[in-house]
C-alpha cells in the first residue's frame, strides 16, 4: 500500500502539520529547549526523547502509555542514522548533497522517500506504519536544528574573536 503525506510549517513554528488527501492527519512538534518531540498520526501518538543536544541516541516511546518502541542511533556525519523499532532495523540517509531528499529503508523491502525542506515537503512510502512514516521527518528536523545551531555558534564565536582583537 502506497502512502503519501505532505507536511508544512510556518518559519518560526516548531510544529509540522501533516496532511493526506488535503485532510489534516496529525503533527510533529519539536520542543528545541527540552529535546523532546511529540507526534500524532491519525490515532497513533509518539514521543521522541534525546538525552542531550549532541547525543547520538534518541528513545522512541508510545505517548499514551510510555511503552518503549525503539531507538535511533546517529552517525557522526549528521547524514545517516540507524533506527531499531517494530522488530526490525531501518537506515535513514540523505540521497542528495543538498539534503532535500532522504529515505528510510530496510532489508525487508520497506522504502520511504522524503522530499522537502524544513518548511514543507512530502513523504511517500510503501508502508502505512505511522511510526516509520514520521521517524524520517523527525531525524531530518533534528539534523537541521543541529546544523543551524552549529552555524550560529561559529558566527557568535567569530564575532567574539572580532571584538577581542
Amino acid at each position: 500500500m502506497e502512502t503519501i503525506i505532505k507536511w508544512q510549517k510556518s518559519i518560526f513554528s516548531s510544529q509540522y502539520q501533516l496532511f493526506s488527501n488535503h485532510q489534516n492527519i496529525g503533527y510533529l512538534s519539536h520542543n528545541f529547549s527540552s529535546l523532546v518531540a511529540k507526534s500524532q498520526i491519525k490515532k497513533d501518538s509518539f514521543i521522541f526523547k534525546t538525552n542531550g543536544f549532541w547525543s547520538k541516541e534518541t528513545k522512541i516511546r508510545n505517548l499514551d502509555d510510555g511503552f518503549h518502541l525503539g531507538d535511533i542511533i546517529y552517525y557522526d556525519s549528521l547524514t545517516k542514522a540507524r533506527i531499531t523499532c517494530l522488530g526490525d532495523t531501518y537506515i535513514f540517509e540523505y540521497t542528495d548533497k543538498m539534503r532535500e531528499n532522504w529515505q528510510l529503508t530496510n532489508e525487508s523491502g520497506i522504502k520511504i522517500a522524503y522530499k522537502g525542506s524544513f518548511r514543507k515537503g512530502s513523504i511517500q512510502g510503501n508502508t502505512s506504519e505511522p511510526l516509520l512514516l514520521i521517524v524520517g521527518l523527525f531525524i531530518a528536523n533534528l539534523f537541521w536544528q543541529k546544523t543551524i545551531t552549529a552555524i550560529f555558534a561559529i558566527l557568535i564565536f567569530a564575532q567574539l574573536l572580532y571584538f577581542v582583537w
